[in-house]
């Protein structure tokens, strides 16, 4: 008989290797840096990086400052499909491929913020509370640093209802779940909660506080208004040199 344990996984040569990856930091080169001079909107960021080196070693050095408050990740990695590149090549082992595809990507799944991690698509609402995120129109996620008792999961149950489900991500929780059918409650990754910042009302990322655009420097003349539709420098018809009344 099949042990009822027994799972299905995909596995390949070298699988258990893997490559040990001390944490690193970013340099940024100011000769490949550009930073505006000033602001021309309040509402301009300043977030943007553009990153030099092995793509493996970078997403280690963001994973420091960024794990867990991530909501979208886009990649385009090599497919394995036999081309020819010259910036790389498209055609190696395909067990090598699988282990370099899977470092990356356990980085990549460890900067997702929590609601990407489970599935969730992250929409927090404003009247509901317990509504930070959600798979369907019926099931829903919920995020908290605290430490929940049976009292409380019990109203988080009551509310809920028997027509919805809610997934419960927290610190370290009293009781079992089994006695609420509509909750799921789970421990918040500890490679998360270390790196992730909590009680802010702001949590965007950072942002270089840059000086509003410079005042125009004042003429002799600035105090004079210019008369309507005409150009402040441009002098009167009358007042062209030789011209006379």
């Amino acid at each position: 008989m099949t042990p009822r344990n027994q799972k299905l996984e995909l596995t390949w040569i070298g699988k258990e290797h893997r490559p040990h990856l001390e944490p690193r930091i970013l340099l940024e080169d100011p000769e490949k840096s550009y930073h505006a001079s000033h602001r021309v909107t309040d509402q301009d960021l300043f977030d943007n990086r553009l990153i030099f080196g092995d793509n493996l070693l970078a997403l280690k050095a963001l994973e420091q400052e960024f794990a867990g408050r991530i909501k979208c990740v886009f990649i385009d990695p090599p497919y394995n499909t036999g081309s020819a590149f010259a910036q790389y090549d498209d055609g190696v082992e395909h067990s090598l491929w699988l282990s370099l595809m899977r470092d990356r990507l356990e980085i990549v799944r460890r900067l997702l913020a929590l609601c990407k991690l489970e599935g969730f698509t992250y929409a927090p609402s404003d009247a509901v509370y317990w509504q930070h995120g959600h798979s369907t129109e019926r099931d829903f996620i919920y995020v908290t640093t605290q430490t929940l008792s049976p009292e409380q999961l019990a109203q988080l149950s009551d509310e809920v209802g028997p027509e919805r489900s809610l997934l419960v991500l927290c610190l370290a929780f009293r009781g079992g779940d089994d006695r609420y059918p509509n909750l799921t409650v789970k421990k918040i990754p500890k490679t998360v909660l270390a790196r992730c910042e909590w009680g802010h009302d702001d949590y965007s990322l950072k942002v270089e506080n840059l000086p509003g655009s410079p005042p125009r420097a004042a003429g002799p003349e600035s105090s004079m208004p210019a008369a309507q539709g005409e150009p402040p420098d441009q002098p009167a018809l009358f007042d062209l040199e030789g011209g006379s009344r």
